[in-house]
């Protein structure tokens, strides 16, 4: 019944090398948009990512029914149509219904954001998964054979085209619509292949449809519309796509709007937060002459340093795109004491020679993984070997006025021990934030006496809005209610960006226990429903995810500049998936339930050697050629293996290709889910990298003992 679409074998391949290339563009793409809308961290990521796999596999699951259809090849053709006009629907929708549903600045909670993105992505995810089942159908009927292994790695090749296009190409020179666009057309050119195939008027319709689709997007800028839902009562100047996310400049009568991902990076006229940066840090010492700036300089800080005559200030960003936004509005930042660094802060750190009297640090919160590295022992300790004698830093959270929450507390505890496991003086002067500062010399909170002893002219921080008093004894009481033994923040176990997880989560009432109850019971009941070889395809995809999670958290601890490098593990990704699972396989000498259970102990041994192994290539990073080879290397390992694991999975059972690649694709994908939602939200937060990674070795070896325990049951069972 497929005989009309599969006399093109080629124009099958093209399907499916389209579908790869569409599912991870559109996923990328839309990733960043959700995390735009609901100012993201790691949790709402993995939630995103969670129902994006979830929803694929149900769809695969779903395409297992094609023999009830009297026309699947029209289905096929349908459902590329479709995938070329939903992200762009799914996309504006978002936009719209933020700004239509959600008052303007209201942070949406963990429920909103589940069932938002649940809704928006459910008819997209569903056609795609269903696709994969239908093509692997058609490949398997014109080839008289199983090729569920094929479509799954000439899937993986498309889906490293799509990453290498978006992360090399299009997020430098397209907005989201405009890459949006090119998917459109790639999908169009796919569907009127299909079409060519059937008989009837299909061609000439799905050729206007094309014509009315690039018109319409040609003759509209959906781009510049969806900001005014996300930007209400505000003129929009500026948007611009980076590799760091969407920058928006916006306009609110005479102030400055700069937004990054939809958060707000500073705005104009806020003379109060920049003064208490600067000033409560460099009135420390006499005389500062060099200093370092860690983000910041859009906000005015810069101006407020010059105030002391230094000579040299070294300002570290490391969005290239934030600097010249901040050129082309505020003019020139650099002059001759400035000198503006476009580097991730602890490479500089690392690289640099320099010595300075002061560290000012300007970054947020460790509310992602990503901030977290800047809140370490490590990065403190790497801080201190650059300071000149009597140095200072000054680093801080957001105020908590006169009350910390318990998890406010924990956090600010977790910052002030890690501060005092490196310096001996450590104080807190709270403010517009908390401000920490830190050095081997005595330090003072007298901030407003010090102003009026060096004559700086200041609007706010001064002893008509400061009190000495006051403000020492404020600092005191909040370091008095502190917990020393709420332990130190460390770069492979990150509890400071758990605490601060867990504080986000107290604005809508909701604690971290209860979702992770949840999650866990549906986790176990949906493997309790598979077969052995769909648990131990579950666990794989449970594995891969979260090592692929963690080498790019391990990469961007060692090195910083993660966002390409992401786009590069990524591809590196897919290329082992595609080549597990058309070539490498070929090399067993066995293929069959012996092979896939050696494969779930190697997983076993390679999760439980991985910490030694990332922290290995931490003590050598000077070496980056070498460090960048072992990355790379672990990645291939991995996917290699889940390429040939899926390959061998398809070939255990005799079942007709349709169902069984829609059983299998769904477990595959189930396990990914929740292995990118618990490794992002739960677990690497809360237990560290040794324990993670200890867990993914346990879950591999049972998925390996279930099967040998059960290995006299029948592969060819439909069950699960």
């Amino acid at each position: 019944m497929y005989k009309m679409i599969a006399g093109n074998k080629r124009g099958l391949i093209f399907s499916v090398l389209t579908a790869g290339f569409t599912s991870i563009t559109i996923q990328i793409i839309l990733l960043r948009e959700f995390l735009v809308i609901f100012n993201g961290n790691e949790l709402v990521y993995g939630i995103i990512l969670a129902n994006w796999m979830l929803l694929t596999g149900v769809g695969s699951y779903l395409g297992r029914r094609k023999h009830t259809l009297t026309h699947p090849h029209r289905l096929i053709l349908l459902i590329q149509l479709l995938m070329a006009i939903l992200p762009v629907i799914i996309t504006f929708l978002l936009y719209y219904m933020r700004g239509q549903l959600f008052m303007p600045g209201k942070m949406l909670s963990v429920i909103e954001v589940f069932y938002i993105s649940f809704l928006l992505l459910l008819p997209f995810c569903l056609i795609s998964g269903i696709l994969f089942t239908l093509l692997c159908t058609a490949l398997s009927e014109e080839d008289g054979k199983n090729r569920i292994g094929s479509v799954y790695g000439l899937e993986s090749i498309g889906s490293m085209a799509g990453g290498a296009l978006f992360n090399f190409v299009l997020v430098y020179y397209l907005d989201s619509f405009q890459s949006l666009a090119i998917v459109m057309a790639i999908n169009l050119v796919a569907a009127l292949g299909t079409s060519f195939t059937l008989k009837g008027n299909w061609k000439y319709a799905t050729l206007a449809l094309a014509g009315l689709l690039v018109f319409t997007m040609g003759h509209f800028d959906p781009g510049s519309r969806v900001l005014h839902y996300l930007f209400p009562d505000q003129q929009v100047l500026q948007q611009r796509e980076t590799p760091y996310g969407k920058l928006v400049v916006t306009r609110t009568g005479d102030q400055l709007n700069v937004y990054g991902n939809g958060v707000v990076l500073f705005t104009t006229n806020d003379v109060a937060r920049v003064e208490e940066s600067v000033h409560y840090a460099m009135v420390q010492r006499h005389d500062p002459k060099n200093v370092l700036l860690i983000g910041g300089g859009m906000t005015g800080m810069l101006d407020e340093i010059r105030k002391y005559a230094v000579e040299r200030v070294d300002y570290v960003e490391i969005n290239p795109w934030l600097v010249n936004t901040e050129e082309e509005f505020f003019g020139p930042v650099g002059d001759s004491s400035v000198r503006v660094h476009i580097q991730d802060a602890r490479s500089f750190v690392h690289q640099t020679k320099g010595n300075y009297d002061a560290i000012l640090i300007n970054l947020p919160e460790p509310s992602t993984a990503l901030f977290n590295r800047y809140y370490s022992t490590e990065f403190f300790k790497a801080l201190k070997d650059k300071l000149a004698d009597s140095g200072i830093i000054c680093t801080g959270l957001a105020s908590t006025a006169n009350y910390m929450s318990g998890e406010a507390l924990k956090t600010n505890s977790v910052l002030y021990n890690s501060l005092r496991s490196v310096f001996p003086h450590v104080i807190m002067i709270p403010g517009g934030r908390n401000f920490y500062l830190a050095s081997d010399s005595a330090l003072t909170c007298r901030i407003a006496e010090k102003i009026d002893q060096l004559g700086i002219g200041t609007v706010f921080v001064n002893r008509f809005y400061l009190n000495d008093e006051l403000v020492c004894a404020r600092g005191e009481q909040a370091i008095g209610t502190l917990d020393i033994g709420a332990g130190v923040n460390r770069d492979f176990k990150p509890v400071a960006y758990y605490h601060q997880l867990r504080l986000w989560l107290s604005y809508f009432h909701t604690g971290i226990t209860v979702p992770l109850i949840i999650v866990l019971v549906i986790l176990i009941l949906s493997v309790a429903g598979l077969n052995p070889v769909s648990q131990g395809l579950f666990s794989g995809g449970f594995t891969s995810a979260s090592v692929e999670f963690i080498l790019i958290i391990a990469f961007q601890i060692i090195y910083g500049y993660v966002y390409q490098v992401t786009g590069v593990i990524i591809m590196t990704f897919m290329a082992g998936l595609a080549l597990g699972s058309l070539r490498v396989y070929r090399w067993l000498p066995r293929k069959d339930i012996r092979s896939f259970t050696l494969i779930l102990l190697t997983f076993a041994v390679l999760c439980i050697l991985l910490p030694f192994i990332v922290k290995g290539i931490a003590i050598i990073q000077e070496k980056i050629f070498l460090v960048h080879s072992f990355f790379i290397l672990l990645i291939l390992a991995f996917s290699v293996l889940a390429g040939v694991q899926f390959k061998i999975s398809s070939l255990l059972s005799t079942q007709q290709p349709g169902k069984l690649a829609g059983r299998l694709y769904a477990a595959d994908l189930a396990g990914s889910a929740f292995g990118a939602l618990l490794m992002a939200a739960f677990l690497l937060p809360l237990l560290g990298i040794d324990w993670s990674c200890l867990i993914l070795g346990a879950m591999n070896l049972l998925a390996a003992m279930n099967i040998y325990l059960r290995r006299g049951y029948n592969t060819s069972t439909p069950t699960g």
